[in-house]
């Protein structure tokens, strides 16, 4: 006999019909894109909806890390920043020492410039020098001595050039033969042979230069003709 009017299936037993998804929290069949939803692991559900944050060790680490970074990124560019400035240092240091070097020579090219009275050049040394110029301006006759003392280049006593730091300076004598005089530069009459000096000056590029990678000192050399004494 056909179903009798008035009767409904149940829910459960109807085809192609999906359950409440309430059914799946009390432990029932449940089906469908909202039963897929609640069925998730309780685990990642706690994880995704109750987040715990960062652990102790998880932060310690985290800025461990972000130290040493730093402390790389700090030290690349504090190298940069060195090297520049001694770079500027240095390219100083090679001006006054230029400067100091075209001076010197300039100087001693004149010795026994006006000079009608005595001797030219009154002392010898490979370290310093003394000679007579005539100074049209003073119209007088002066002498002239070049040493050093420690770091410091001396013009009659005086520093002409305070901000060398001189490393060495040498002095070489030659006769009218190209020939090197090495002994009694003491006697008047050696020394009245002295045609030409050669000169060497050595000075400090810049301090630290040597720790960025540049050559830690300047050297600069001359050879003068001593065009006034014959």
């Amino acid at each position: 006999m056909g179903t009798k009017m008035g009767m409904v299936k149940p829910l459960a037993l109807r085809k192609n019909v999906q359950a409440p998804p309430v059914l799946a929290a009390q432990g029932r069949p449940c089906w469908g894109v909202g039963c897929r939803r609640l069925n998730r692991p309780k685990a990642l559900m706690t994880t995704i909806l109750n987040p715990a944050g960062f652990t102790l060790l998880e932060i310690l680490v985290a800025l461990a890390i972000f130290g040493v970074i730093s402390l790389v990124i700090y030290a690349f560019f504090s190298t940069q920043f060195k090297a520049s400035v001694t770079s500027e240092n240095v390219a100083e240091q090679r001006e006054v020492a230029m400067y100091a070097m075209k001076n010197l020579a300039r100087e001693v090219r004149m010795a026994g410039y006006g000079n009608t009275t005595s001797e030219d050049i009154t002392q010898a040394s490979s370290s310093s020098i003394r000679f007579k110029i005539y100074d049209d301006g003073a119209g007088v006759l002066q002498t002239i001595r070049y040493s050093y003392s420690g770091t410091t280049l001396l013009r009659n006593g005086s520093p002409p050039f305070p901000n060398l730091r001189l490393q060495s300076l040498h002095f070489s004598y030659y006769d009218a033969g190209d020939t090197e005089i090495t002994a009694n530069l003491t006697s008047a009459s050696v020394r009245a042979t002295i045609r030409k000096v050669r000169l060497q000056l050595e000075a400090e590029a810049a301090p630290g230069a040597a720790d960025v990678g540049i050559r830690p000192s300047i050297t600069l050399r001359d050879e003068v003709k001593l065009r006034n004494i014959r």
